[in-house]
């Protein structure tokens, strides 16, 4: 049995688009699906009810804490399944994503999905923002490691380490998770026959608060791992690159570098506040 957990979070609007992709699998092993709904108000519960005919599907309620780390966690313990998938709502997947991504996890302990922006961002808005996993695993150090949406783990390696660390409740806990199983031996593999059609923030806005909270969780699991090897960017680089890159954008008649910048102002607004909290509670624990 494979399970697929995805997290539910006013996903109304785009879930059926994934579920359907799912109900149209080809050469699948048996497979569920586990959407945990994490507090949602809109009708996401219902769009999931519906596939009950063209899906093995469960509603978990996962909405005790907010957060994507926590509902994943809360699928990933009601699951059945040996091998465990993980998507967003949003997304769309090939039709052999099951069964290249189990195939991939027969030999290896971690795998992550070929990302594509293309085919859910059309025209100009596909060229907002580069994916790292486009044609390979994103890089480290320490470690290589998979994009959340994109991520199949055995079963028994992510309860090993206890699944997602739900400290990181905005972003980087597919990091953490990835580079923690490495420590502990665990294989990890980029499998590009599995597709995970990608969709970008339909607005500068969305981009500028997704790249925020990336940045700011990107020190938090920086530091986490910082005896691995991790460095976090100084304050100067941040400042120096929002320098560089506003008046490039700001002057570029290319309304797909305006968007861009929105996302890298955000990063590094985002990575600004997250040194900042870091130095304070640093002051806080030396009282000297």
């Amino acid at each position: 049995m494979v399970s697929i957990v995805i997290p539910l979070y006013q996903g109304e609007r785009y879930l059926a688009a994934l579920l359907s992709s799912l109900a149209a699998q080809v050469d699948a092993p048996t497979f569920e699906v586990l959407v945990a709904d994490n507090g949602s108000t809109d009708a996401g519960r219902e769009v999931a009810s519906s596939f009950h005919g063209s899906l093995e599907l469960r509603v978990i309620d996962a909405g005790a804490r907010q957060g994507q780390t926590y509902a994943r966690n809360q699928g990933a313990a009601a699951a059945a399944g040996s091998k465990l998938l993980f998507l967003d709502q949003d997304d769309v997947v090939n039709d052999r994503y099951v069964a290249s991504m189990c195939a991939a996890l027969d030999a290896h302990d971690i795998v992550g999905a070929r990302m594509d922006r293309f085919r859910l961002n059309p025209g100009w808005r596909a060229g907002v923002r580069q994916l790292a996993q486009e044609t390979g695993l994103a890089a480290g150090p320490p470690h290589p490691w998979a994009y959340g949406g994109t991520l199949g783990v055995r079963r028994e390696r992510f309860d090993q380490v206890g699944g997602f660390d739900e400290r990181l409740t905005i972003a980087a806990e597919d990091e953490d998770l990835c580079w923690r199983l490495q420590a502990q031996g665990a294989t990890i593999a980029f499998v590009p026959d599995a597709i995970v059609h990608y969709r970008l923030p339909d607005s500068w806005r969305a981009l500028f608060r997704q790249g925020r909270r990336y940045g700011l969780a990107q020190v938090q699991v920086d530091t986490l791992h910082a005896a691995n090897g991790r460095v976090s960017p100084t304050v100067w680089s941040q400042c120096r690159r929002i320098l560089v890159e506003a008046p490039r954008a700001m002057l570029s008649p290319v309304t797909a570098r305006r968007w861009t910048f929105a996302f890298l102002l955000g990063r590094r607004l985002g990575t600004l506040r997250g040194l900042w909290e870091r130095r304070l509670r640093s002051g806080a624990r030396d009282p000297g």
